[in-house]
């Protein structure tokens, strides 16, 4: 937990499957709330979530709510909230996502390991692509990407190492 924020949980039920949330921000002055559900089921614990966040400088109410449902090597998430509603999840290294705003429309795929990665995003200004592979040398850090976008496209090298 960051100096600018506080945070806490209040089992509602002995058996933690009810918990209620609590939390705030000073840096952008917010307060808000949840209430989050969990139950265990044959094919993976789902959960679900609702709430409401009050910004303290537009003076505006955010009600939110999730659900998620986490199995053996996936995971499926729906959420929505005044601004957005999403899509996604993943198996394996495998993930897909939907995210409808007012103004736009995301969809992406990626394929991601510790070792290398592949992403194709799309929305109203074009398809976003990157590729990119970590790899150790000189006993740091070493990652390739190649990327294209509607506004560029390169090959990146970045080089890190602890001393």
């Amino acid at each position: 937990m960051a100096d600018n924020e506080i945070r806490g949980y209040i089992p509602l039920l002995d058996d933690e499957q009810l918990l209620a949330e609590y939390y705030g921000q000073f840096d952008n002055p917010m307060l808000g709330g949840n209430v989050t559900a969990k139950q265990n089921t044959p094919i993976g614990l789902l959960t679900g979530t609702v709430g409401e966040n009050y910004d303290l400088t537009s003076k505006e109410f955010n009600p939110y709510a999730e659900a998620n449902l986490y199995g053996n090597g996936y995971n499926v998430r729906a959420a929505m909230d005044e601004y957005a509603k999403t899509l996604g999840g993943n198996y394996g290294n495998f993930s897909a996502g939907v995210t409808e705003t007012p103004y736009d429309t995301i969809k992406s795929l990626g394929y991601n390991t510790p070792e290398y990665g592949a992403n194709v995003s799309q929305d109203s200004s074009g398809t976003y692509f990157d590729a990119n592979k970590n790899f150790n040398m000189f006993d740091g850090q070493g990652i390739l990407k190649l990327f294209k976008n509607p506004y560029d496209e390169g090959i990146e090298f970045l080089y890190g190492r602890d001393f």
